[in-house]
């Protein structure tokens, strides 16, 4: 009897899990629905708000999740419907239906013996898969010229490429910043720190930081570099011995890429370069944000307070992806209802772990290049990071936890 019991537990768990990867997969930035023939996202989104709807219902104890956390899904949603009657814009209701997908799939996993915590280090370790085969494939092509097995379109209209192991969309000569299978290497860096802050935070392991830093690297992307210095400033810089350790390794480093420059093997392109000014408009060679700053933070100006409406801020102009862009779309209120997540973290950290005060730091370095968007994926990944913040500092909620 005890082993049928354990045998039904493990193939709920199993269920729940290959569901959950399954939704992650099937949305943006993963790019699968590129080349992969699914369904469109309002039909995978009712499928699977359904499918975790039916999980929850035939379970027959459900341990709900702390209230502190359902407090904020419930302000996130009521905001949302009640910017969709201030800006006529029914994409916001949208943002209430992942929220509710985010809510009961969490709630499913929450439910299982293999829990949120497990979820997250299983996650991670896919990141890092990912991050593996990317720097396989920028050395075999880098080193043998290889080329991919086939061209798609991003949802951007730009070209990608799948070498097997990675996709990627830049790709010149022989080198290329891998991506892993988002739709651009900024995403795979992007994610990334979130699992190395997972990792640091939750399961600590230091083999897998180290490596998965290092593997980070190939993908070239200038605010993984800044958010890895700072990531290396908080928590690895304790003597001056640390620091000057660090300064000469990247002098070598810098030196080494520096001899690539104007060759086949153009590393420098697509590092240095990147960080250079061009006197022509004053700005970094990298920074293809500015102009899009200006244009979003006219928007905000005009709005201050709720924002302009995401639909109407489509309509004028691609303005994404630059720290004006949710303030321009939601204004300051919407803002601070969108990154309430990362407040948790914040407190935590100030009151109680400064860990948690760094890791929102790095997080909100992150969000100024490249602010919240609005997909499945991101809300349950902030999710998973608010509730293991909360779950591991229960004493700091007064709540009690059965998990």
């Amino acid at each position: 009897m005890k082993t049928m019991v354990l045998s039904k537990d493990r193939i709920k768990n199993w269920i729940v899990i290959t569901l959950l990867l399954l939704l992650l997969f099937s949305s943006y930035p993963y790019v699968f629905c590129q080349f992969i023939p699914l369904p469109d996202v309002k039909t995978i989104s009712i499928t699977f708000l359904l499918v975790f709807l039916f999980m929850l219902l035939i379970m027959r104890k459900i341990t709900i999740f702390p209230l502190i956390f359902t407090g904020i899904v419930i302000i996130q949603s009521c905001c949302w419907i009640l910017f969709s009657i201030i800006h006529h814009d029914s994409t916001y209701i949208t943002r209430v239906i992942f929220i509710f997908i985010a809510y009961l799939s969490l709630l499913c996993i929450y439910n299982t013996s293999f829990g949120i915590r497990n979820f997250s280090q299983l996650y991670s370790k896919f990141i890092f898969l990912m991050a593996f085969g990317g720097t396989i494939c920028f050395f075999l092509v880098f080193l043998f010229s290889f080329t991919p097995f086939f061209n798609f379109n991003n949802q951007d209209g730009r070209t990608a490429y799948c070498f097997g192991l990675t996709c990627t969309n830049a790709y010149i000569g022989n080198v290329i910043r891998y991506a892993g299978y988002f739709d651009e290497p900024g995403a795979m860096a992007y994610w990334g720190i979130f699992a190395l802050l997972s990792n640091r935070l939750f399961f600590y392991n230091r083999k897998f930081e180290l490596y998965l830093m290092l593997l980070l690297t190939f993908t070239f992307s200038m605010a993984y570099y800044i958010q890895a210095f700072f990531y290396i400033a908080f928590f690895y810089i304790k003597e001056i011995k640390h620091f000057l350790i660090l300064v000469l390794s990247a002098l070598i480093i810098i030196s080494g890429i520096y001899l690539t420059k104007d060759t086949d093997y153009d590393i420098y392109r697509f590092t240095i370069y990147r960080f250079e000014m061009d006197e022509s408009i004053g700005e970094l060679q990298g920074n293809n944000r500015a102009e899009l700053t200006e244009k979003a933070k006219i928007q905000f100006k005009k709005e201050p307070i709720f924002g302009i409406g995401a639909q109407n801020l489509n309509d004028i102009d691609y303005m994404a992806d630059n720290p004006y862009e949710i303030l321009a779309k939601d204004g300051i209120v919407g803002t601070i209802v969108t990154y309430l997540p990362l407040m948790i973290m914040f407190i935590v950290g100030i009151k109680k772990e400064k860990s948690f005060l760094y890791a929102s730091i790095i997080l909100a370095l992150g969000y100024l290049q490249r602010p919240f968007h609005v997909n499945i994926m991101h809300v349950i990944m902030l999710y998973i990071l608010t509730l293991l913040t909360i779950l591991e500092n229960r004493d700091l909620f007064l709540i009690k936890i059965k998990k």
